[in-house]
């Protein structure tokens, strides 16, 4: 055996090991979650999320008659968008799921966050609600 076609089984071997170890892992964590009914994937619009930010900011930048005031828009907005990756990843961790983007999940199943949850109704939970509180957005 050429030097090349050994590199190449071994880098093979690799990714069949490092797939069983992925699928291993995740056999391990969510679909045995699945198996009780649990809830196990959630889903979160943080598009429209961000949007109800944004008109909130573009509101404010329009009454702000100082440069403070508008820096101080500004500085929430920085704080804001910091604080959307950690709310989200709390929300994972409160709802021992794996949280999804909305736009990304193929099927429109859903339901809001403790309707249906263990029942074995869906395993789909829109949690944008609890982010939007989270957040302070109402």
């Amino acid at each position: 055996m050429t030097p090349r076609f050994q590199q190449i089984i071994a880098t093979v071997a690799l990714v069949i090991a490092l797939q069983l170890i992925g699928g291993l892992i995740y056999h391990k964590t969510i679909v045995k979650r699945a198996i009780g009914g649990a809830v196990v994937f959630a889903v979160v619009d943080v598009q429209s999320v961000y949007r109800e930010r944004e008109i909130a900011f573009d509101k404010q930048l329009a009454g702000a008659n100082t440069k403070e005031t508008r820096e101080a828009a500004i500085l929430q907005v920085q704080q804001f968008a910091l604080a959307v990756p950690t709310h989200l990843a709390a929300l994972s961790v409160e709802c021992k799921c794996m949280v999804l983007l909305s736009n990304a999940v193929g099927s429109s199943v859903g339901v809001p966050a403790g309707v249906g949850a263990g029942t074995g109704a869906t395993n789909v939970v829109d949690l944008t609600p609890q982010l939007r509180k989270k957040l302070g957005l109402g």
